[in-house]
């Protein structure tokens, strides 16, 4: 009876895992990064910090799949995952959403000049070369952040955040691609204080 009971808590608990986490990549899916997005938010409010949103999407994607078919893609999706991951180091959440998409989650993110060497990190990280198989495949990505000021006066949703990360990631791939787009000081429903469009070095 006691193994039983213990199959089943270990069953539920892989059940809790996969429900949480990205089936291809292994990292955290949306509603992990949701939860972890609440979570930050609230941190920030208590300690007046900021929180960074960082939203990614790799340009061109599709070409990967249609040039080294899909199994390649998937192996290369996990390669960015891997990488993205092992910079958990400096305190962050990183998840793919679907697709080619995936969030960096920053607390604590600082002010704009950390908040910009934080985003160049990363850019930094995604720019070397996937050792994908036998091949090496380069690939850039358009970044869309949303900073949150902790101090700001009105509540900011995280569906509302995580949405902004996701306009600027967008306006920095309409600008050209290989770009980034950030909103600093985002305040709830408020237009973003500050606006910039820039391509990556």
């Amino acid at each position: 009876m006691a193994t039983d009971c213990s199959e089943q808590e270990a069953a539920e608990s892989r059940l809790a895992r996969q429900a949480m986490q990205d089936e291809l990549t292994g990292l955290a899916n949306r509603a992990a990064v949701m939860q972890a997005l609440r979570d930050a938010l609230r941190e920030a409010v208590q300690a007046g910090g900021h929180l960074a949103v960082l939203f990614l999407d790799i340009d061109h994607f599709k070409r990967v799949n249609d040039r080294y078919g899909h199994e390649v893609g998937d192996a290369l999706l996990r390669a960015i995952g891997q990488r993205l991951e092992g910079m958990r180091g400096d305190g962050l959440t990183v998840a793919r959403l679907s697709g080619d998409e995936f969030v960096v989650l920053r607390p604590q993110a600082g002010d704009r000049a950390q908040v910009e060497a934080f985003v160049e990190r990363v850019r930094e990280t995604m720019s070397e070369p996937f050792a994908v198989g036998d091949r090496s495949i380069r690939v850039t990505a358009s970044f869309g952040v949303a900073v949150f000021r902790g101090d700001a006066e009105d509540p900011v949703e995280a569906g509302a955040l995580l949405s902004q990360a996701d306009r600027a990631m967008y306006l920095a791939k309409k600008a050209g691609r290989d770009r980034v787009h950030v909103y600093f000081g985002a305040e709830g429903g408020a237009k973003p204080a500050q606006r910039e469009t820039r391509q990556a070095n």
